[in-house]
């Protein structure tokens, strides 16, 4: 009898692009009141479909937000392509899920890192833009760290 192993990284990864997926179709023709979507994804993956001036901007990574202007949102079982507004200039892109690194609904606390699990959850560098464009580095929310050791009970 031959030995077969599963490979629970790969049905786990299927499984968040999968929500991913169906987050984004409830998103469809508008945004659900009380959230919105942050999606980072890697901008050399070949089937990713964005304006040359993006790719030269954000060469490894890219941040978007979905709140309430994009239009025409459409998601396939391979991937999902929205207009969006890139510094005062309407654009369309398309990106493969399997290009997706993050996916986060910010007002619901919800995040999921859909890297492999031997990638470090950093982001490759990506340069920041103007605010109040749908496109950002994707660290472009920065969260205040508080450090919980001086609420420790100290053990002497």
């Amino acid at each position: 009898m031959g030995s077969s192993t599963i490979d629970y990284d790969a049905l786990q990864r299927r499984a968040m692009k999968g929500i991913v997926r169906e987050a984004l179709e409830r998103a469809i023709p508008s945004m659900p009141e009380g959230h919105f979507f942050q999606i980072t994804f890697r901008t050399q993956h070949p089937e990713v479909r964005l304006p040359a001036h993006l790719i030269e901007e954000y060469p490894d990574a890219m941040m978007i937000r979905l709140r309430v202007d994009y239009w025409d949102l459409e998601v396939t079982d391979a991937y999902f392509a929205v207009g969006l507004l890139f510094r005062q200039q309407e654009a369309r892109i398309q990106v493969p899920f399997e290009a997706v690194s993050r996916f986060e609904d910010p007002p619901s606390a919800f995040s999921l890192w859909l890297g492999a699990r031997s990638e470090a959850p950093a982001e490759p560098s990506a340069k920041p833009v103007e605010s109040g464009d749908a496109a950002m580095a994707p660290d472009g929310d920065s969260a205040d760290v508080v450090s919980l050791d001086a609420f420790r009970r100290r053990q002497d």
